[in-house]
């Protein structure tokens, strides 16, 4: 059960704080300046209040700089350099956070993080790897329950391994499952909404960032841009039907690794080598095309767990032609047949790996997926197929 969030004394019912961390270093500078006259730009609501840093590297120099931006209680628009900030990764953002909270007090808070983002298998690190983000907004609002929602503008913010390690420090998280697209998030339009109708919820706001990022990519039609709005609190029943399904997969993967690997490869995919897959979509066509019915009813209490968790999604560009399927939470998910084993140390970068049995899924899927080019294996592929085709 998730714990509602103590209101603040004298913060107004309908009161927001969006706290924008953004990570300016190397190459994202300019990214974190356009965030800076986005978050800034248009008529202010005193119901609305916006505080922001910037981190940045100064020249032949490892550290990094902080900068903090507010309105003073006169409205004037404030910079406070924060100095050099060498602290171990993650305490930098729950320092900002305590900091915002006591600048800006609200009844519901938002948080924004702008950075790099990897999967968590490439064996690069993020610029703040989920457990560490967490550690940090639960630090810093201790004794207030999860703040309302987290905004994930780095890529592959909404992979279900980042995603299951914030489900207790907020309500609700917006990220793309892949790529995260320049300019990012269009703030100006979110802020402008929310600055508008102050008293909407954490579900509303997230679904207008979603609605808002794509109206502004489906000027780029042909750009493979994906974006969605995900309830944390609904977690545990995704973690749950994917545990059946994995256990009952795993018990007769020789017999249905060719229906799992065609099931894979009509799911929307991203990342290195296509390594990162549309975890609803991939349960949505196991269910529909599998000849057993034990596995076929495990995939779609998968199927209706992810949609019942997706508080809105976008999905767009050439990857979604065709048969492909996508709903937006993504999940490490190879279909390389080279990939023989998980990357060293999967487990413990995914928390959700042992609860859900997924780790060992792939594990079996990966040993037994190399003989589906064998004259049996073969086989069971066209019959499938055919049998996707008569249910199209």
């Amino acid at each position: 059960m998730v714990a509602m969030i103590t209101p603040v004394a004298g913060a107004p019912a309908s009161s927001w704080t969006v706290m924008a961390y953004l990570d300016g270093y190397s190459d994202l500078q300019p990214a974190a300046h356009r965030y800076l006259a986005q978050l800034f730009a248009g008529e202010r609501h005193p119901q609305v209040r916006v505080v922001a840093q910037v981190n940045r590297q100064e020249d032949g120099d490892s550290a990094l700089m902080a900068a903090r931006y507010y309105y003073d209680e006169l409205g004037a628009r404030q910079r406070q350099q924060v100095g050099r900030d060498d602290a171990e990764a993650g305490q930098g953002l729950a320092t900002f956070i305590k900091w915002a909270m006591q600048q800006a007090p609200a009844r519901h808070y938002a948080l924004l993080i702008m950075g790099h983002g990897q999967p968590a298998v490439t064996g690069q690190e993020e610029t703040l790897r989920g457990e560490q983000i967490a550690a940090a907004v639960r630090g810093a609002s201790r004794g207030t329950g999860p703040i309302a929602a987290i905004f994930l503008d780095c890529c592959y913010g909404a992979t279900l391994e980042m995603v299951w390690q914030l489900r207790d420090v907020a309500h609700y998280l917006v990220g793309p499952p892949g790529l995260m697209y320049s300019p990012g998030l269009p703030w100006a339009n979110i802020l402008g909404h929310l600055q508008r109708q102050p008293q909407i919820t954490g579900t509303e706001l997230a679904r207008v960032a979603v609605t808002a990022a794509g109206k502004y990519w489906q000027s780029e039609p042909d750009l493979p841009a994906a974006l969605v709005a995900i309830d944390l609190r609904r977690l545990d029943l995704i973690i749950g039907t994917l545990a059946g399904l994995s256990q009952s997969a795993v018990a007769q993967m020789p017999a249905i690794a060719a229906e799992v690997a065609l099931a894979r490869s009509q799911a929307m995919a991203w990342g290195p080598q296509g390594n990162v897959a549309d975890l609803g979509g991939f349960a949505t066509v196991l269910a529909e095309i599998s000849t057993n019915p034990d596995l076929a009813r495990h995939a779609w209490e998968v199927s209706q767990a992810v949609r019942e968790a997706t508080v809105a999604s976008h999905i767009q560009g050439h990857s979604a032609a065709g048969k492909t399927r996508g709903m937006g939470i993504s999940i490490f998910f190879p279909l390389n047949l080279e990939l023989d084993r998980l990357p060293l140390g999967y487990g413990q970068l995914a928390q959700m790996g042992d609860q859900s049995g997924w780790s060992l899924f792939l594990q079996s899927y990966l040993t037994h997926v190399g003989r589906l080019v064998t004259a049996e294996g073969l086989g069971i592929s066209l019959r499938v197929i055919s049998k996707l085709d008569k249910n199209d």
